[in-house]
């Protein structure tokens, strides 16, 4: 299972196996990272670590912040992803 030497990095042009399989992939990522953040406690534990040594203002450093900066990620891959 071989995608050839002149494919390059963009994974929408692969062939089929291949590209299905990515796509695959990174649903599952973008889904277990969701997950995590919105139904687990994800953004409090990122909050936590990212707010360890911060000088900044508090809310940026807040779950609500992380749950924004998640919610912007996967609209952006998405985009990216069907648009770009």
């Amino acid at each position: 299972m071989s995608i050839g030497r002149d494919v390059g990095p963009m994974y929408t042009k692969w062939p089929d196996p291949q590209r299905i399989l990515a796509f695959g992939l990174q649903a599952a990522v973008w889904i277990a990272l969701a997950f995590w953040v919105f139904v687990r406690d994800g953004a409090d534990t990122l909050s936590a670590f990212y707010s360890v040594g911060r000088r900044g203002p508090a809310f940026l450093s807040g779950p609500g912040a992380i749950k924004f900066g998640v919610l912007a990620a996967l609209v952006g891959g998405m985009v990216a992803l069907f648009v770009g």
